[in-house]
Formats: structure tokens, sequence, C-alpha cells
């Protein structure tokens, strides 16, 4: 039995650091901070900036409990209510999440943005994207 106490132990750590990674990631604090360089952030910028009628802001904060975001960076009075965007994902340039601009929100020159729950949450420093035109 004395030797199960380690591996038993050592599988009690493991499970507690995947699940501390997965409440992370799925539930807790959603506000944490994009973990970017400079040079990075702006080049997965101009990547979607070159997108003809894209535009793209920046997630100030994050609100796990609404699963909501502020966005700041695109003038309010250029996008819809309802209006579609997905965030990406400041260090590597992917999508992770999507959500609509909530009614006729804005705040301060900030949108406040849903997203979808059971994706992963978007963070401060990460980039939000929408298309405006062409209805």
């Amino acid at each position: 039995m004395s030797r199960m106490k380690p591996g038993v132990a050592g599988l009690l750590v493991m499970m507690a650091m995947l699940c501390g990674c997965q409440s992370n990631r799925d539930g807790g604090d959603k506000t944490g901070t994009a973990q970017v360089s400079p040079e990075k952030l702006a080049e997965v910028r101009a990547r979607y900036s070159a997108i003809e009628g894209y535009l793209v802001g920046d997630v100030e904060e994050v609100d796990g409990q609404n699963h909501r975001a502020a966005v700041s960076g695109i003038d309010p009075k250029l996008v819809q209510d309802r209006a579609a965007f997905f965030y990406v994902d400041a260090s590597d340039g992917n999508v992770t999440n999507n959500g609509m601009k909530l009614g006729s929100s804005a705040v301060s020159g900030r949108i406040f943005v849903d997203y979808d729950p059971q994706r992963t949450a978007p963070k401060r420093g990460d980039l939000a994207v929408t298309k405006v035109g062409n209805k």
C-alpha cells in the first residue's frame, strides 16, 4: 500500500493541475491578459485590417460571468446592433470565439460584444474583428 500512495498523490496532483487549467479556460476569471509582443500584435492586426471591409478592435475587458467583452478601437457608429464579431488570439492570429454586438451598447467609445461560453474566452489584449458594410 505504501507504494500506491506516491502514485495516488501524483495522480491527484495531475488531476488538480488539469482541473485548474480547465477552470481558468471555461469558468472562473476570464479577464486574463494576452501575453504577446507588440510586433506580433501589430502583425496579427495588419493581417485582419488588410481584408476589405473589416474593422479590428482591442478587447479591453472581459466579463466572464455575463460572457461579454468590452471592445475599443472601433467607432460604435460604424457597427450595427447585433453585428457579428469574432475574437482573435493576439499571440497566434487564430479565431478563438465569436459573438454579436449587444444592442446599441456603447459606453465611452467601447462596444460590448457577447461570446460563446462553450469556447475559449477572449482575453484582454486579444483582437475583436467585425465586417462593416454590405448588409
